[in-house]
């Protein structure tokens, strides 16, 4: 979020529209503490059963960069980079590259060269899919989606 739009979020809230300065200072303070939560959060995920990955664009000062969650039950990864594809992916950055069990993404071939673990098709990516399948008179996508679904 732009750190204007941020101020006024802010005012909504506290009835005061906020300095830059101190939200920057108070966001400054934020990364500070949570920088040692990031790394604990890494091992685990490197080190679990399943990992889910995916992707999203984020624009970040006026340029868009993309931003890799990888997550499990118990700990979640953020990695923000400023290219997608398979240079984040083997970045220092990325919970990927050292992932040794099922690593479950969208089937990208980046995200497949990325990674020594196991690879797994997300199911909501399998469902968007076969959805694209669907025309009139298209039965076994239309059965494939209700079975899917019903997983």
């Amino acid at each position: 979020m732009p750190l204007a739009q941020l101020c006024c979020r802010f005012a909504d809230c506290y009835g005061d529209a906020w300095k830059s300065e101190p939200v920057e200072t108070a966001l400054a303070a934020g990364d500070e503490v949570a920088r040692p939560l990031e790394e604990r959060s890494v091992e685990p995920l490197q080190q679990a059963e399943g990992v889910q990955f995916d992707d999203t664009g984020l624009r970040r000062e006026g340029t868009l960069q993309w931003v890799y969650p990888a997550s499990h039950a118990w700990s979640t990864h953020l990695c923000v980079h400023a290219k997608r594809g398979e240079a984040a992916l083997r970045s220092e950055a990325s919970v990927l590259n050292a992932c040794r069990g099922y690593a479950v993404h969208d089937g990208l071939a980046s995200s497949c060269k990325c990674s020594e673990g196991r690879h797994g098709l997300c199911h909501a990516h399998r469902v968007r899919a076969v959805h694209g399948w669907i025309e009139p008179g298209c039965q076994w996508a239309t059965e494939m989606q209700t079975f899917l679904l019903d997983r």
